[in-house]
């Protein structure tokens, strides 16, 4: 018999931006914060768009949406750990 005790853990969700703004690209456009899901890392992470920003693209508008991102997180980390 194996002893896993403490082996599975559930992780806590993290949603912190890793940008906090800015303008513009090469052409000088503005561009808006937006939050994103992103699997590769499990994490949310703040992304900046110039066009139109919608949750079945994974893309988050407002800060209540974030904790909607939190949520996704939970849940996936949840099956990861169960799986």
């Amino acid at each position: 018999m194996v002893d896993v005790t403490g082996l599975l853990t559930t992780a806590k969700a993290k949603c912190e931006p890793r940008y906090n703004g800015g303008y513009g690209n090469g052409r000088g456009g503005n561009v808006i914060p937006r939050w994103t899901f992103n699997p590769k890392f499990n994490h949310c992470e703040q992304v900046m768009t110039r066009g139109s920003c919608h949750s079945s693209h994974n893309c988050f508008l407002s800060s209540g949406d974030v904790i909607r991102c939190g949520s996704v997180l939970a849940v996936l980390n949840a099956w990861h750990t169960l799986v």
